[in-house]
């Protein structure tokens, strides 16, 4: 199993790599206060982070989903027009039901007026493979992220086990 503090690290390596799409790989506490608190409650989180929204071309959340007991992706396309989440979970289970609304206000909030108005798409992707146990979602997860924030699509990954694109 992989804990928040070691997801979070691996977010930060990701975060501090050169190349790929503008990014901002958020830490596992971002969606938790997100969806328990609103957007007010991490409007200052992308300044500490020095990450510019309205210059991010992607959003890379790590969501520890079902009480806290599996991690799940939500890779958010903020160039899309409208933008698109991503929800990607190696058990292939549903989205939480203020996942969009919850990131379409943080979006918002901090784009300032007249921007994020429109609905946001919900996607899963069906072609990331399954986890075969019950301990290895975290590294799918930074599996997924990896490939997301280099800017290579997951969909070349349908053959191989997530597992196996970690670079270290």
């Amino acid at each position: 199993w992989l804990t928040d503090e070691i997801i979070n690290c691996f977010f930060c390596l990701l975060q501090s790599r050169a190349g790929g799409p503008q990014r901002w790989c958020t830490s596992t506490y971002f969606w938790s206060t997100l969806s328990h608190k609103g957007a007010k409650s991490v409007m200052r989180w992308h300044r500490r982070a020095r990450v510019e929204v309205s210059k991010l071309d992607r959003l890379l959340i790590p969501m520890n989903v079902l009480n806290g007991t599996h991690w799940a992706l939500a890779s958010v396309d903020l160039k899309a027009s409208p933008p698109c989440i991503n929800y990607l979970d190696p058990l292939k289970l549903e989205p939480p039901g203020n996942l969009v609304s919850s990131l379409q206000s943080w979006y918002a909030e901090s784009m300032g007026p007249g921007v994020g108005s429109e609905p946001w798409q919900l996607r899963t992707d069906e072609m990331i493979r399954l986890q075969q146990n019950g301990s290895d979602c975290g590294v799918y997860v930074c599996a997924l992220a990896e490939r997301l924030a280099a800017g290579v699509s997951i969909r070349h990954a349908v053959d191989v086990c997530a597992c196996e694109t970690v670079v270290m």
